[in-house]
Order: C-alpha cells, then structure tokens, then sequence
C-alpha cells in the first residue's frame, strides 16, 4: 500500500500526513513493515511479522506493486575495503508477479 492508500482506508480516523509518515518509518524501522519504491518511484509498505526478516531476498512486482518474500537466501555480500561495517544488505528481484503475468498475456 502507499501512503494514500493508507490514507484512504483510515478515513475518518485519519491524523495528520507527517504523523502517518513518521509511523510507517517506525514500522519498518521496527521490522514490522517493508518499504520499498516501485517502478514509478512511490513507496509501497507492506506488512511484516514480527522475526520474520531472516536474510532473504524479495520479488517487486512492477505491474501491481506488490513485494513477495522469496524461500532463496540472498547472494554473499562483496568484499568491503577496510574499515567499511555492512549493516544490511538488501536484494529486491523486479519483473511480474505470476497474477499480473496472467493477465498481460
């Protein structure tokens, strides 16, 4: 979902945009969320267990904008020059979900 489609199923309840913002950072700041921009560059949130995010890479429909946990684990990460500290590496495979496939052909 983006930030207005959130928007949109709150409604009434909705507070301010900025407040909304600042939540979903923290939900994925929490890991309970995943944030990732799709083809036209717009964030998309998509919920998270909690725990859940072991290495693992993800599927990014380009069509529909869904992201898909796959079982595979990511690559190995490259060699970092010396005094380089990797805090996480993420791996996001783009093309068509087998949903929007169908209906392209």
């Amino acid at each position: 979902m983006t930030h207005h489609d959130v928007e949109s199923v709150l409604g009434a309840a909705m507070f301010d945009r900025v407040t909304l913002y600042r939540v979903l950072d923290w939900l994925v700041e929490a890991g309970l969320a995943h944030k990732k921009s799709d083809a036209s560059r717009v964030y998309r949130y998509s919920a998270a267990a909690p725990g859940e995010h072991a290495a693992h890479a993800h599927f990014c429909c380009e069509a529909c904008g869904r992201v898909f946990c796959l079982d595979a684990a990511p690559p190995e990460p490259p060699a970092l020059p010396d005094g380089f500290f990797l805090s996480r590496m993420e791996v996001d495979l783009r093309g068509c979900c087998a949903k929007c496939s169908a209906v392209q052909t």
